[in-house]
């Protein structure tokens, strides 16, 4: 075979998972692709839904800090339990949009730019 000669080349991984859990009749998994992508995927009735934010370092910093990874992984989990609760046809509660509102904005506050930030709200068939 050609390829038997290539050299192997350790590569530094691009996704990292932060958490996999059951939430009512579903399992979400929380990941961080790159250093600025942070996304959910939600299985629900033999179904994969998923979205993602992109977060960027405040002005002056070239990554982000733990805190910031942190506060877009609480963003990110919020809107993975928010995308279920809807497509189970829950209401959402004032409170976790409260939540996700207050999470959004120490991000913004702290100079981050957010992108994709936005909370389903209905059942899309």
């Amino acid at each position: 075979m050609a390829n038997e000669n290539l050299p192997i080349q350790e590569v530094a991984p691009k996704i990292k998972v932060w958490k996999v859990t059951p939430y009512k009749d579903s399992m979400l998994y929380i990941r961080q692709i790159n250093d600025d992508i942070f996304e959910y995927l939600a299985c629900w009735n033999n179904q994969i839904y998923g979205d993602y934010i992109v977060i960027t370092p405040k002005e002056g910093s070239t990554e982000l800090t733990e805190a910031e990874k942190n506060t877009a992984f609480q963003w990110i989990f919020i809107a993975a339990t928010t995308s279920v609760d809807v497509l189970r046809g829950e209401e959402v509660q004032g409170a976790k949009r409260e939540e996700a509102s207050e999470v959004l904005k120490v991000m913004e506050e702290t100079g981050n730019t957010v992108l994709g930030a936005k909370l389903p709200d209905k059942k899309v068939n």
